[in-house]
């Protein structure tokens, strides 16, 4: 079983192309590359060119709020060249999503003991429970966390999982008590706080719980868990405030994100500069535990989000993406945390019970925050899993063991289906192919017309995932949070690419215009630039090119479905002012206009409508 899930997740997280397992991740995937070379060169700043909107501008520099660990492991890579930047991220979601399967396990065999203590454990252990617990923990959201190759999915990942080694060391402390598991147990715990505090200060917790035992059982290594719970804590408060000048606060007005967008800088402000507040909570409690977070629909994957979160606090959300939740996509996992949970409180198993309300504390941060997204069921996974471990052995063996294989499998199907549907939905919603093949398949088997495909754009923006047609197959648009996306737009009607020559003298070369203005490129003393000119000689923006070539590849873009106007010569761009832009075809006379490609995306849909 954990050959067959790593495959799967190998596959979702390379977009079903393995082999490109080594290829550069796109935004966000060289994060932590950065902060190596930072570390190598003694700060904790990195380039503003690399963070961009992410990164936390403090007395003109530009920071990352992301743990160090993971920065700290590539440092070996990065030491002398800069060619793995970015290239490590899905094997690195790889390796955390194999380690949380096998010291799951090793955290099943833990468990056994605690239900059926001595003999009666080795006759409990088998094939089927194990094989069910493995299914709980791999098909749930750690799955869905194959679908973006990103800081964000890497890091919940890692937290998850070192949770889990966390976890099985912390209770090996309890009943062995040495000083080398003491070593492990304080290891792994500064491990998890230092690659995503929430989840490590419910971890921090647990063995905090452990030492205090330990001391009442005058038991040496009581020293040593507590250093591990509060020395990671302490050095995770030193970076942060090297940092940011706080010891756990980060600040949101601060960055890039919020400087550059006024409604976000507003959101701050009305939430005390913190993303988090109590008064997210009637949102993101019910939208995390409700089990009618996703949808069926007839077209592949056949699973799809649901509507985006109903709000009820009384403050709005920053973000609130389709999401789903663990009722939906973590079932079985659930169902036996409930089960172990009973169990334990029959039990009176103070000490499972008191572990696990602390990693449920740790989880409390991805409720309270006001963002909601599918990747921070991760975080709640650690007190799930805890207790699903102890509800596996707990569950009765009914009167056929065929009765319990079989809802083990049911729902262990359904894990996969909905997790590898939903990771395959959020990775290729934009990608063209992926419509296509949808559509091609739905046709194949079923025939027009299809579903979610209209034949022009509606003014009002549908669920996610609609699929609408431009007037004359301008353009091919996917509905997404509320917004329009363009899948294809057409040469010559709203994308014109081709390649202009740049002028050897000082004359300006002009590209296109408008009413009053024009797209120039332009040698002047400082280079060759790319500018919006108006009429009177006034500049409206500029941009410079950096290519020496005499001839440059050029787009662009005049699209008022998405409200994208914009022009691009070699790596500079600019935007157009999209008002006065003319209705019918541009005018180009400086660009050598490629032919326009066929078949088109558009075309191959309207046969589906």
């Amino acid at each position: 079983m954990a050959v067959v899930s790593l495959l799967v997740f190998l596959l979702i997280v390379t977009n079903w192309r393995p082999w490109d397992i080594f290829s550069r991740g796109g935004y966000s995937s060289d994060f932590y590359d950065a902060q190596a070379h930072a570390f190598w060169h003694g700060h904790l700043y990195v380039d503003p060119k690399i963070a961009t909107v992410e990164g936390f501008v403090v007395n003109g520099r530009t920071y990352l709020y992301f743990g160090p660990l993971l920065a700290i492991v590539r440092m070996p890579l990065t030491l002398f060249t800069h060619v793995f930047d970015g290239r490590t991220t899905r094997l690195s979601m790889i390796g955390a999503f194999a380690v949380a399967l096998f010291w799951s396990r090793r955290l099943l065999e833990r468990a056994v003991l605690v239900v059926h203590p001595g003999a009666q454990a080795d006759a409990m252990v088998g094939r089927r429970r194990p094989m069910m617990f493995a299914v709980a923990v791999a098909f749930s959201p750690l799955l869905y966390g194959a679908a973006w190759t990103s800081v964000y999915h890497e890091t919940e990942l890692w937290s998850c999982s070192l949770a889990i080694v966390a976890m099985v060391l912390i209770l090996d402390l309890l009943d062995s008590p040495n000083n080398r598991t003491a070593v492990l147990a304080a290891g792994a715990t500064a491990a998890v706080v230092l690659t995503r505090i929430t989840v490590g200060i419910g971890v921090a917790g647990m063995l905090t719980i452990v030492a205090v035992v330990l001391w009442r059982r005058h038991v040496e290594q009581w020293r040593i868990g507590a250093a591990g719970a509060v020395g990671g804590i302490a050095a995770s408060a030193a970076i942060n405030i090297g940092k940011f000048g706080s010891a756990f606060g980060v600040p949101w007005p601060q960055q890039v994100l919020s400087l550059t967008d006024a409604k976000r800088a507003a959101w701050f402000a009305g939430n005390h500069d913190s993303f988090f507040s109590t008064r997210f909570l009637s949102t993101t409690m019910i939208q995390y535990l409700r089990p009618d977070t996703v949808r069926f629909e007839r077209l592949l994957p056949f699973v799809r989000f649901g509507p985006a979160a109903t709000e009820h606090g009384s403050y709005p959300l920053e973000s609130n993406t389709p999401t789903g939740s663990l009722t939906a996509t973590a079932t079985l996992l659930v169902i036996l945390a409930v089960v172990g949970l009973v169990w334990l409180v029959r039990r009176r198993m103070w000490l499972w019970l008191l572990s696990f309300g602390s990693l449920c504390a740790g989880a409390v941060a991805a409720f309270a925050i006001g963002f909601l997204a599918s990747r921070y069921l991760i975080d709640m996974l650690p007190p799930l899993v805890l207790a699903a471990s102890v509800g596996t052995w707990a569950v009765p063996t009914m009167s056929s063991r065929r009765v319990l294989t079989g809802v083990g499998a049911a729902l262990g199907i359904w894990g996969l289906w909905s997790n590898a549907a939903l990771a395959t939905w959020a990775q290729s919603l934009k990608q063209p192919g992926f419509t296509q093949l949808r559509y091609d398949t739905d046709d194949a088997v079923f025939g027009s017309p299809s579903p979610g495909l209209v034949g022009s754009v509606p003014s009002i923006v549908p669920r996610d995932g609609v699929v609408a047609l431009g007037a004359g197959c301008s353009g091919v648009y996917i509905a997404e949070q509320g917004h329009w996306v363009a899948l294809e737009r057409a040469q010559g009607l709203t994308r014109y690419t081709g390649r202009v020559r740049v002028p050897t003298d000082a004359s300006n070369l002009r590209v296109t215009g408008g009413q009053g203005w024009d797209l120039v490129v332009a040698t002047t003393e400082n280079g060759t630039v790319l500018e919006v000119i108006e009429s009177d000689g006034t500049i409206d923006s500029q941009a410079p090119i950096r290519s020496q070539a005499a001839t440059l590849r050029a787009e662009i873009v005049v699209d008022r479905v998405t409200n994208n106007f914009s022009g691009q010569v070699g790596d500079a761009v600019v935007f157009l002012p999209g008002d006065r832009l003319p209705t019918t075809r541009l005018d180009t006379p400086g660009l050598d206009i490629d032919p326009p490609s066929s078949p088109s995306l558009c075309n191959a849909l309207r046969g589906d409508l």
